[in-house]
């Protein structure tokens, strides 16, 4: 997998980003009653953690749903919906997790973070959600890398104004993405911060939500304890917070 493909994997899992399109389902599955609906998702959650995505089996998911197979495909156009839309449901909890983090430290978003580690740490715990996040990492299809590929670049300025296919794949959805990126900044107390755009900001989420997955990453690999990780993840987001220059006048130049 691809350095932006694993941080578009971890920017679903964390701040609940999706590029808004292609990972609904259909209108006959939100027509569902809510406790039917549930049913279906937590199959699907549960096959989908057990096995990776190319192994997981859409007949494993009917049976355990208690539903037929031309059922499934009234819900879903196939397998890898059913699986985006399972990761759209599990980003729906840290998405929601990170605003309350941002709002409860009065938009410290380095504070969110840490707050944010030791929730996904504890959330982790279980062996459902551990195999989830695990798995979402692995055996991706050339449709997947593109969803979320394309998602990536639509946040990322255009900075080739002759690059009309970018252009193009960068206006998709944009009002969507922009409102919900938005939502986020607008929650961020920027005054604490040394940037000046909105692209300052962007960068420093890709930053911190690297490091906070491949912290989760290496505390599971290296099944450190609960204290022992949250210690590392703070000395590492420190770093980025103080900086690691000692004259804050330096900086780097071409």
């Amino acid at each position: 997998m691809s350095c932006n493909i694993y941080y578009m994997t971890c920017c679903r899992f964390i701040i609940g980003y999706h590029d808004g399109s292609d990972i609904m389902p259909k209108q006959t599955f939100i027509n569902l009653p809510e406790n039917k609906k549930e049913k279906i998702m937590e199959a699907a959650r549960k096959e989908f953690s057990r096995v990776s995505f190319y192994e997981a089996s859409i007949s494993n998911i009917i049976k355990e749903a208690g539903i037929s197979r031309g059922s499934f495909y009234q819900y879903f156009e196939d397998k890898e919906d059913a699986f985006f839309f399972t990761m759209k449901d599990f980003s729906n909890i840290y998405e929601a997790k990170f605003e309350d983090f941002l709002k409860n430290t009065e938009g410290d978003v380095i504070q969110a973070f840490i707050l944010l580690y030791e929730f996904l740490l504890e959330f982790f715990q279980s062996d459902q959600n551990r195999g989830f996040f695990k798995n979402a990492f692995l055996n991706m299809s050339h449709r997947m890398e593109q969803t979320m590929a394309k998602g990536m670049n639509s946040y990322i300025p255009c900075k080739n104004a002759d690059d009309k296919q970018n252009q193009v794949e960068r206006g998709k959805n944009k009002e969507n993405k922009n409102k919900e990126f938005q939502r986020i900044i607008d929650l961020v107390d920027v005054s604490k911060l040394n940037i000046k755009t909105n692209e300052d900001i962007f960068t420093v989420f890709r930053i911190l939500v690297t490091l906070t997955m491949s912290n989760i990453v290496e505390s599971f690999a290296k099944q450190l304890s609960f204290e022992e990780s949250v210690e590392l993840y703070k000395k590492q987001i420190d770093l980025i917070k103080n900086g690691v220059y000692k004259d804050t006048q330096n900086t780097i130049t071409n």
